[in-house]
């Protein structure tokens, strides 16, 4: 029996050491993994039915509003569990629930009502909700300090659970709305403040009372305090540290001075600011009345930052943090993604996964500058304090030119380290082309360490003489003077074009063999020409090609797609609430089955990834869905510029898995309307006998309108081969949605060209 045991503990501590990380080498995104959580087990209708029964004793408005309440936020938490943004059963979340273990071990009836997930969102924040889900953002826990701090905020939102705060707020915002007892005859703006007062109450009130839970604890009761400046400084980098860009050059050459900011202003923000009209109160009234908690506390003596292993909290933020790399180039936060990934290669310069990233930001701010598209994902300089206010200086000021072939150098030294690295040779590929065909940058350009010593030598006297050293000026009238300084100016250009830095950005790898041929073959490649200018290019046997092609639709040839979580919603605008979840989710149900039936018939070899698949099952479902859907909604992100997605390294998998490289998108909206009333029509309609009534009938009866969309790419290299958006004003038929399902996936499985 002992020696069982004993090989037990063996074997898990084994697997804990497998799955640790090591940040000096690389590192590996995390997923969700293990059995699916009992949340994700039945419908969100199933949950809505249970829940409203605690309700029925209560009076009819009151229980009519929690009702609504539990509707929408039953459905809400639900789409936020199988969104893939919520990760079950992680290191990270794990930790999180042993913080909430030790908080509440003294109130174990609390504590199994609860349940403690990490979100994928760089924001930074935690939220609870009415039914037991507590949420805690990647980027609150990558800014945290120790672990007092998270379990000061896990006990404010604690309480927000305990002393059910959301659903009294939303009973409050009812009675505000409705302008009942203590609110009547408010005007919008008084109800505006009263709703954001009362909110304010709750949020006070919570960080009372979980400063008691956090009492009862052994935590350093001083963290309560310290976690207050980490809020107030929530938008900014996890650190502030000097940026040293020696990393892009190597002492190789310089950059313009210019390109930087000369004096940096240490962060400072208003704690005091207006709060009026937000939810929560000011920094400066919290710290306050946390201070306050302090003087009445028991003794800080003895009491702890860390009670768990401090490498335990800092493994887990660290991972956080390399995950917020991720997410800023998966939003296209670049300028963030870039300061933030220096800080973490200041600690692990020799981490992988760090030099992918930091070439993918490279080669994706050249493409977004080459499209003078620069403002989308580099953040203005204005309102930025701190050191992070040089890195957003730097990626401005810098020429889409000299950041193109930076992202070039940097890539082919990482090529060289890793290279059979697919991504890697992709992105160098697709720099070069940047240089070469966007930019217009002939490999000559560029010069070998012979080269720049020589030009150095030639004009060095050129770069430290005084121009009027050798000229008398005094002499000069002043529209000599204007004259000289002009010329003097047009000597400087040339000069800089001669010996610009950008000139010296290859003398490393030049002479490269490798690297010339590489450069070479793709300058001498066709341009081809981007997809917001083919139209205006194509002849007239490719147009008429085209128009018939748009009428027919694809012929992809294809056996086997996988359908990422197909979608249906409906909604009234006619009613307050306009989501209609109960029928939407029905329907989303149904909308799966005939996907599967219509599929069958045309004996395509369908796969659909949804709320189904995922219930009963393992999670690895769940996390192919993150994976596609984080990929369409970066490639909708980059619209109109031609750009190879971060997230499609995170993608290569699933066409081996699943045995095709064809991943398709379904979905409809259905809304209805209230049919508008129109006086021209409602006179004309006067002078016939059965025009009112028919006119009548028009206005009782609701309009409709429904959008279907259907989106199939070639996951492997990226194609968008249909993308079919079709708006009807009519219902949500059966019979409309079957046709529309039936052209989408014959388009797939057909095989002749009918468009030739």
């Amino acid at each position: 029996m002992k020696f069982s045991l004993l090989l037990l503990f063996l074997i898990s501590v084994s697997a804990l050491r497998l799955e640790a990380q090591d940040f000096t080498q690389s590192y590996t995104p995390i997923k969700s993994k293990g059995e699916v959580p009992e949340a994700l087990k039945r419908l969100s209708s199933e949950k809505y039915e249970q829940r409203k029964e605690g309700f029925k004793d209560d009076r009819r408005r009151t229980r009519k509003t929690k009702e609504e309440f539990v509707l929408q936020s039953t459905f809400a938490i639900d789409e936020l569990l199988l969104s893939g943004d919520v990760f079950y059963n992680d290191t990270v979340s794990n930790y999180i629930n042993k913080v909430a273990d030790e908080l509440l071990k003294n109130d174990i009836e609390l504590r199994s009502k609860l349940d403690f997930y990490l979100v994928r969102s760089n924001y930074v924040n935690a939220f609870a909700t009415e039914r037991g889900a507590i949420f805690i953002t990647v980027g609150l826990m990558a800014k945290l300090n120790n672990e007092a701090q998270l379990a000061f905020i896990l006990a404010h939102e604690i309480t927000h659970y305990k002393n059910k705060h959301l659903i009294n707020g939303y009973l409050e915002d009812d009675n505000i709305k409705r302008r009942k007892g203590k609110y009547k005859n408010q005007s919008a703006k008084e109800k505006l403040l009263s709703s954001s007062n009362y909110s304010k109450d709750l949020e006070l009130e919570a960080d009372q009372e979980g400063f008691d839970i956090f009492a009862q604890s052994g935590y350093d009761l001083e963290a309560a305090l310290t976690v207050m400046e980490i809020l107030k400084l929530s938008s900014y980098p996890f650190e502030d540290i000097p940026m040293n860009f020696e990393f892009l050059h190597q002492n190789k050459y310089s950059f313009p001075d210019d390109y930087f900011i000369d004096s940096i202003a240490d962060v400072v923000i208003d704690e005091d600011y207006n709060d009026s009209t937000s939810t929560h109160p000011n920094i400066k009234k919290r710290k306050e009345r946390i201070e306050l908690f302090l003087v009445h506390a028991p003794s800080n003596d003895h009491r702890k930052l860390f009670i768990y292993p401090e490498k335990e909290f800092n493994y887990c933020r660290e991972i956080c943090r390399f995950e917020l790399i991720n997410n800023y180039a998966t939003e296209l936060d670049y300028a963030m993604g870039f300061y933030s990934n220096y800080i973490l290669q200041e600690k692990y310069p020799n981490n992988l996964f760090l030099k992918k990233n930091m070439a993918y930001l490279l080669y994706a701010m050249a493409r977004y500058k080459g499209y003078n598209r620069n403002n989308t994902v580099i953040r203005k300089e204005r309102n930025w304090q701190g050191k992070f206010l040089v890195s957003l200086q730097f990626l401005n000021n810098i020429r889409n030119q000299e950041l193109a072939a930076i992202a070039v150098e940097y890539l082919y030294k990482l090529h060289k380290e890793i290279p059979q690295d697919a991504l890697v040779n992709n992105l160098l590929k697709d720099a070069i082309r940047t240089l070469a065909h966007q930019n217009e940058v002939p490999l000559d350009y560029f010069l070998n360490i012979e080269q720049k010593e020589k030009i150095f030598a030639e004009y060095a006297e050129a770069i430290l003489k005084d121009p009027y050293e050798s000229v008398d000026s005094s002499a000069f009238s002043r529209i000599e003077h204007k004259r000289y300084r002009r010329q003097i100016a047009r000597d400087q250009r040339e000069l800089d074009k001669t010996i610009h830095f950008d000139r010296f950005i290859f003398t490393d790898i030049i002479n490269d063999e490798k690297f010339v041929t590489l450069y070479k073959e793709i300058a001498n490649e066709a341009i081809k020409v981007s997809n917001r200018d083919e139209n205006h290019r194509l002849s007239k046997a490719e147009n008429k090609q085209r128009k018939k092609e748009n009428r027919i639709g694809k012929s992809l040839g294809v056996d086997k797609l996988v359908i990422a979580d197909p979608y249906y919603q409906r909604f009234d605008n006619r009613k307050e609430i306009q989501t209609k979840y109960i029928e939407s989710e029905k329907r989303q149900l149904t909308f799966r089955e005939e996907v599967i039936k219509i599929a069958d018939k045309l004996e395509l070899n369908a796969t659909t990834l949804g709320q189904q698949e995922v219930l009963g099952n393992d999670l690895d479902k769940l996390n192919d869905i993150s994976a596609l859907n984080n990929w369409l909604a970066e490639k909708s992100a980059h619209d109109m510029v031609t750009i190879i997605p971060y997230t499609a390294q995170y993608t290569n998998y699933l066409s081996e898995k699943y045995g095709t490289d064809y991943f398709a998108w379904l979905g409809v909206v259905n809304t209805t309307y209230r049919s508008t009333f129109n006086l021209r029509v409602f006179a004309l309609s006067m002078y016939s006998i059965i025009g009112l009534p028919i006119y009548l009938g028009y206005l009782i009866t609701p309009d409709n309108y429904t959008l279907y969309y259907a989106i199939v790419v070639n996951l492997k290299d990226g194609t968008l081969h249909i993308q079919d958006y079709e708006y009807v004003n009519n219902r949500d038929s059966n019979d409309l949605i079957r046709s529309q399902i039936y052209q989408s996936l014959l388009q797939v499985k057909r095989k002749k060209d009918y468009t030739k």
